[in-house]
């Protein structure tokens, strides 16, 4: 992937109110939003003063939902039914990890994973071959 030309920065940056204000380095948890995510989380805000807030949520997944699946597959080169969306990364992990068949005898982490994605070696489940 190529860098981004001062141009493209530049309109990212305009893009993004906040960084008229303050130099923002914490993207773990949440980056400051561009004018398009503000409109969006604005406009559902709106909508469900208007008609609730699940019927708002029914409605933004309806319209969304297919969409969602569609740019994701373009940004990595997959089709729509290839994509799995899940709630976090370790979610998503777990979910992986314990839909593969392995011998409970083989180590399959590393010092730099987590207390979380070690947790499988104490499992009964995985112990004693179940799935």
């Amino acid at each position: 992937m190529a860098a981004l030309t001062v141009e493209e920065i530049e309109a990212a940056r305009a893009a993004t109110p906040g960084c008229g204000e303050v130099i923002h380095l914490d993207h773990a948890g949440s980056s400051l939003p561009p004018h398009t995510v503000l409109d969006a989380q604005i406009g559902h805000l709106q909508t469900e003063a208007a008609i609730g807030g699940y019927e708002a949520a029914a409605a933004a997944v309806i319209d969304e939902r297919d969409a969602v699946y569609d740019s994701i597959g373009v940004l990595i080169g997959a089709r729509p039914h290839e994509i799995a969306r899940m709630e976090h990364a370790t979610a998503a992990w777990n979910a992986a990890f314990w839909s593969v068949p392995m011998n409970p005898d083989t180590p399959s982490s590393c010092t730099t994973t987590s207390t979380g994605r070690t947790s499988w070696r104490s499992s009964p489940r995985r112990n004693d071959g179940g799935s």
